[in-house]
């Protein structure tokens, strides 16, 4: 098959899959998943994340298959283009999660308080007012 057939063909299931064709999409799914899942392992060094992004990359193809422009460019680029967006997005999304947990984890923590401890200070508060109040 020539480079430019096989465009053709991109562009032609990109467009069946804007017209909610399933099998378009499984069609560009089979093509391009193990290229894009690679790219997605090097961004996050993490294959359990990964899988996870390629699934919204893909569920992100169905919704907005309308909007790829082949005159702007291939359809391989348009996916890497969504692939590494999402990764990094992701990548972003878990690096604050950590610095939240990491800073959570320094804060110190409230002390949590009983019944009796509770009415020993109050018992000790009133000692203390009253011998105050007795000088």
């Amino acid at each position: 098959m020539q480079p430019e057939q096989a465009q053709i063909s991109d562009v032609e299931l990109l467009k069946a899959v804007a017209r909610r064709d399933e099998t378009a999409l499984a069609a560009i799914y089979d093509r391009y998943r193990v290229i894009l899942f690679g790219l997605l392992v090097r961004i996050l060094n993490s294959r359990e994340e990964a899988e996870d992004v390629l699934q919204e990359v893909f569920i992100q193809v169905w919704h907005r298959a309308a909007d790829f422009d082949e005159t702007r460019g291939r359809p391989f680029t348009w996916l890497v283009t969504l692939t590494r967006s999402r990764g990094i997005d992701r990548l972003r999304s878990l690096a604050a999660r950590e610095r939240v947990a990491i800073a959570g984890a320094r804060e110190p923590s409230e002390e949590v308080s009983d019944a009796v401890t509770d009415a020993v200070r109050s018992e000790q508060r009133q000692l203390v007012t009253a011998a105050l109040d007795q000088l």
